[in-house]
């Protein structure tokens, strides 16, 4: 204790005992409990200098919040502002005490720090009610932030499905900048919403004049502070289209420009009809007007309206009653009325319509009533009436209000449409009888209109060209989608196309043939005709009709084929015919010759035996002719006939070579069968001997008297059979050909004959079930290789 304090001690006064109490010599600083080691001590100092710091930060930060935001519970929060703040500063103290031992000064720190956290814990306990009012407005917040944000995705989706045009814009001096349009907008400018935003209106199309007119209602809703409506005719590509635009300011932009709404609603149809609604009800005005006035200035004129509107009201050719509006009776009624309901004049005055019978439905009763009250006036209600006499009449009717003497009337006019209506369903069903008739026509049918666009097809058009739907070809001229090509290929110009200048000419064309292309590009042959379609003078397209002849030009090519084949044949078969009968008859002027000069040489053996030998030859060879010519009509129309017996192949071979003996020696022919032990099977006799006998002549007449070698090979189930012979050969372009009708391998002057034989040969051995060809060169001969079932099943006894 220092010695002038220790001295007021001594003397015992009460400052000196207040003074030894509070007192801190006697202590010592913490240092000395940490031994002043240097890292323990420094750890003390960091730890409590930045726990006080950031004690003392947020007490800051809290006091700071108060002074800047009015928030809820301030004095609590203040409060526990200081109880952290007194919290920091304890540490503060805790490093000042490791070298001084001021401990007085760091108990009345902690005081205060006991007395805020109660304070704080006091005041959370008074204010936990509020708290938890709080919470709960913060939920009620939070649920009414959801529905506000479900609120916003319905307002968005009938944005965006709203039918009218909407959206929001930005304007300048002299343009509207396009910030958000719904789909119906972004559609009639032809483009996307994303596209449309950000776009200035001058971009999208729009004239200076439209984007002023524009400017100025915009400009207008922002002085006046609501919403200006106003209507214009947009003009587009030829068509005039009417709307209503409603634009209202909202607010300045964040580049300070001023943002607007707009909705702009299609009103054509609406305008169009109250244009026709509002000239009837001005001429109906007019006149009630021109009465009226006619009224006032003097009594005569008024009884000359009067008789004027007499006659109109007893000449008119429609029913026209007047009717009270209050109680619905019949005042009067034209002689119109009378002849078309069938009631007369004393019947339906005081009475109204239901109790007439007129109109029996209540509820379409109702209905008008409702109307003219509401609107004063109906046009063209369409709706069935009854006559007198029951019969059903569909009636179009007209009602005007007016006032006649202080009391309200209804002027009604009724228009019998019955006749129109059934004239008109006449003509649907005429309609629906012409769509059946092109649905199933067989001929195809196409309609252009004026610029040679397709704007109808039937189904036989649908089937032959490819195309199964008109969209498919509605985007070009008919001519690029079935008259692009030539029959070669090449591309055919529309400016060349027939078709399209008959169109332009508004001509017709009538069963000329050309060359049409499918969908895939194929070409194929058609017979068309084209019409122009005209109403009242006026060329509103054309129709043309075509048919795919394909068929037709292969009937006519096989018909040109069959005339050429028949003229070819009656050529060959003449001259075939004529030479043996030319041989004949001059054997027989010989034989007439020699007889009328009674020389008996004529009778001697040997004279005798060669003239019946030449003309057996001649004979022999017209029967063959004539049986060529036979078995090539038998085949032609289907009846060469297949009788099937069993016999031995190789026994028939032999049977015509020592048939044919004398012929094969005579043109030095020799011929070679190896002949085989049993080779039966069941086949037409008659028929494979003309086969055996058809390639031996031929071996005769190209084997140049060189041999013939035949040879039959037995297999399990058929016979092969070869006629090989050493003469000319054929080439192999003609070993094909030569089995044609009416062909040979050389030239017909060098041999004799139809040029049937090798063609009859294959159509029999077909017959049978069996093959023919032939293996030859160029002067090595030929051999004819024959494959023959042993027993081929025939449905029936002919071949085709």
């Amino acid at each position: 204790m220092h010695e002038p304090i220790q001295m007021a001690v001594n003397r015992g006064g009460a400052f000196e005992r207040l003074v030894q109490y509070f007192s801190e010599s006697g202590f010592m600083p913490h240092g000395h409990c940490y031994l002043w080691k240097p890292h323990l001590v420094t750890t003390h100092v960091i730890s409590d200098l930045l726990i006080g710091l950031a004690y003392v930060s947020i007490s800051i930060s809290l006091y700071a919040l108060v002074k800047k935001i009015k928030i809820p519970f301030s004095t609590m929060v203040l409060s526990f502002g200081v109880f952290i703040g007194a919290c920091g500063w304890t540490h503060f103290n805790e490093i000042w005490n490791l070298w001084n031992s001021d401990y007085w000064y760091s108990g009345g720190i902690k005081a205060l720090t006991a007395v805020a956290s109660v304070s704080t814990g006091v005041w959370l306990v008074k204010i936990k009610p509020q708290i938890i009012a709080l919470a709960e407005a913060a939920r009620a917040s939070q649920g009414h932030l959801k529905s506000l944000e479900e609120s916003e995705k319905t307002i968005r989706s009938f944005y965006n499905s709203a039918p009218m045009m909407m959206g929001i814009v930005e304007i300048t001096d002299n343009d509207i900048l396009h910030i958000s349009d719904n789909l119906t907008a972004a559609r009639f400018f032809g483009k996307g919403p994303e596209e449309l935003s950000n776009k200035w209106s001058s971009e999208l199309g729009n004239s200076p004049e439209r984007i002023g007119q524009w400017l100025k209602h915009y400009k207008k809703s922002q002085e006046i502070g609501r919403p200006v409506t106003f209507e214009y005719w947009h003009i587009a590509e030829g068509v005039k289209r009417f709307f209503s635009v409603t634009v209202s300011f909202i607010s300045q932009s964040e580049n300070q420009l001023p943002r607007f709404s707009y909705i702009s609603q299609d009103m054509t149809e609406a305008k169009e009809t109250l244009v026709k609604l509002k000239e009837a009800y001005d001429e109906l005005e007019n006149r009630v007007i021109e009465a009226t006035a006619e009224l006032k200035k003097e009594k005569d004129k008024l009884q000359i309206s009067e008789r004027k509107f007499a006659s109109i009201f007893n000449n008119a050719p429609f029913a026209i009653s007047l009717v009270k509006l209050t109680e619905g009776e019949i005042v009067d009624v034209n002689p119109a009325f009378v002849e078309i309901f069938g009631h007369s004049k004393d019947e339906v005055i005081g009475k109204n319509a239901g109790q007439l019978g007129l109109l029996q439905d209540l509820g379409t009763r109702k209905e008008l009533r409702n109307e003219v009250e509401h609107k004063g006036i109906v046009r063209k209600y369409e709706g069935h009436f009854m006559s007198k006499t029951g019969k059903r009449l569909m009636i179009s009717t007209n009602i005007d209000t007016l006032e006649l003497e202080g009391e309200d009337y209804a002027l009604v006019t009724l228009q019998d449409i019955t006749e129109q209506r059934i004239a008109e369903k006449a003509f649907k069903d005429q309609l629906h009888l012409v769509k059946t008739i092109t649905d199933n026509a067989a001929s195809c049918l196409f309609m252009m209109d004026g610029k040679g666009f397709p704007t109808f097809m039937n189904p036989a058009a649908m089937k032959v060209t490819g195309y199964q739907s008109l969209e498919e070809l509605n985007d070009r001229p008919l001519h690029y989608s079935i008259h692009w090509k030539k029959k070669d290929g090449s591309l055919y110009p529309i400016s060349e196309c027939p078709i399209e200048q008959a169109r332009i000419e508004r001509r017709s064309i009538h069963n000329e043939e050309e060359v049409f292309c499918r969908k895939d590009g194929t070409v194929f042959p058609v017979s068309y005709t084209v019409s122009s379609l005209q109403t009242v003078g006026e060329n509103i397209g054309s129709v043309m009709e075509f048919r795919d002849i394909t068929e037709q030009k292969r009937v006519e090519k096989e018909l040109r084929e069959a005339i050429r084949t028949r003229d070819e044949f009656l050529s060959i078969a003449s001259h075939e015919l004529k030479t043996p009968l030319t041989s004949l008859t001059l054997q027989t002027q010989t034989v007439k010759r020699l007889i009328e000069k009674k020389d008996l040489k004529v009778y001697s053996q040997e004279r005798v035996d060669k003239l019946v030998n030449q003309t057996e030859r001649q004979v022999q060879r017209l029967v063959r002719l004539v049986d060529d010519m036979l078995d090539i009509t038998r085949i032609r129309t289907g009846k060469l006939i297949i009788k099937k017996e069993k016999f031995d192949l190789c026994t028939l071979i032999n049977e015509v070579i020592e048939r044919l003996h004398n012929q094969l020696e005579n043109s030095g022919v020799q011929v070679h069968f190896e002949s085989c032990e049993d080779s039966s099977g069941f086949w037409d006799k008659f028929r494979l001997e003309q086969v055996v006998m058809n390639l031996l002549t031929n071996a005769m007449k190209y084997g140049q008297s060189k041999p013939v070698h035949i040879q039959v090979w037995d297999y399990e189930t058929y016979y092969l059979l070869s006629f090989k012979d050493l003469g000319l050969g054929i080439a192999k372009e003609n070993q094909m050909r030569i089995f044609n009708r009416f062909e040979r391998a050389i030239s017909a002057n060098e041999v004799s004959g139809l040029g049937l034989g090798l063609f009859i040969t294959q159509q029999i051995i077909l017959a049978h079930g069996g093959q023919i060809w032939v293996e030859s060169e160029i002067g090595q001969g030929s051999n004819f290789l024959i494959k023959l079932p042993k027993d081929y099943p025939l449905e029936d006894d002919s071949v085709s």
